[in-house]
């Protein structure tokens, strides 16, 4: 049964199951802000009045169409009324839908090459699954790490990839991504065993392209620091990434290379 009271509240576990997120989540956004319900029970147990559960469902509906919890609580912040939200959650909806049709044309495209079995490149692949492909970043890659061995390792091991490999690896990479951010919302330390588990399945990904040791791991880990572009894949709420990932990420690895016996200050290439 419900926790019912007087003034027609939930308790966190019935607002969590109304909802259709965690218990974990209401909490997470409690502490950011983002809803924090002002009614307790004698006991001090958290209470869900409408106007929670009214700002849980616009949070809700935001959340899905991919913004960052910052710009939601930014919305929900201000000073819209309910239709304002609706309208523009409408639009943000509309996007979302014709986005998701042009993934699925996708998924037909990738299914018929893998039916095929035709090879498909970095590039085909990028533009089905990653958002695009960005010639710049790939020119700046080529200049920075061209004549090295990983590049030679990487140019041989994606020219024989199917559309089924590249599926795969973008599969587990957002994978990866929502396990950052899973452990980043519930406080895991990165030096833990959820942070030797996570830092071992990103050195495994960076692998199916080169050759990685914990040594070469800290270094891409700690590039990751100070280029947006990275930060913004880990930090993609969309894909279940959060706030501080990248951070989190790199205290993990480095925490995993000194478990392994190697030091992060004094971490080379080779």
């Amino acid at each position: 049964m419900r926790e019912e009271t007087d003034i027609g509240a939930l308790g966190i576990g019935d607002a969590a199951e109304l909802l259709g997120v965690t218990v974990r989540t209401l909490r997470h956004w409690e502490t950011i802000g983002l809803l924090a319900p002002e009614w307790r029970t004698a006991g001090g147990h958290r209470l869900y009045v409408e106007e929670d559960l009214e700002r849980a469902q616009r949070i809700l509906v935001y959340r899905e169409v991919g913004l960052p919890l910052a710009e939601i609580r930014a919305l929900v912040d201000g000073d819209a009324d309910a239709r304002t939200h609706l309208a523009r959650q409408r639009r943000l909806l509309v996007e979302r839908a014709s986005h998701l049709r042009r993934m699925i044309g996708a998924v037909d495209d990738m299914m018929e090459a893998i039916d095929m079995d035709r090879k498909m490149s970095a590039r085909e692949a990028a533009e089905k699954f990653g958002g695009g492909w960005n010639e710049e970043y790939a020119e700046e890659a080529e200049q920075r790490w061209g004549d090295t061995d990983a590049w030679a390792q990487s140019r041989e091991r994606n020219a024989s990839r199917t559309a089924g490999d590249w599926d795969s690896m973008f599969s587990g990479h957002k994978a990866i991504v929502a396990a950052i951010g899973d452990a980043v919302r519930s406080g895991a330390d990165p030096d833990s065993e959820v942070g030797r588990r996570i830092s071992a399945r990103h050195r495994a990904s960076i692998a199916q392209h080169y050759d990685c040791t914990h040594g070469r791991q800290v270094l891409l880990a700690r590039m990751y620091v100070g280029d947006d572009r990275f930060r913004a894949t880990y930090e993609n709420e969309g894909d279940g990434g959060a706030p501080g990932a990248v951070e989190w990420l790199v205290a993990a690895v480095e925490a995993d290379a000194r478990a392994n016996g190697v030091d992060p200050d004094t971490a080379g290439w080779d």
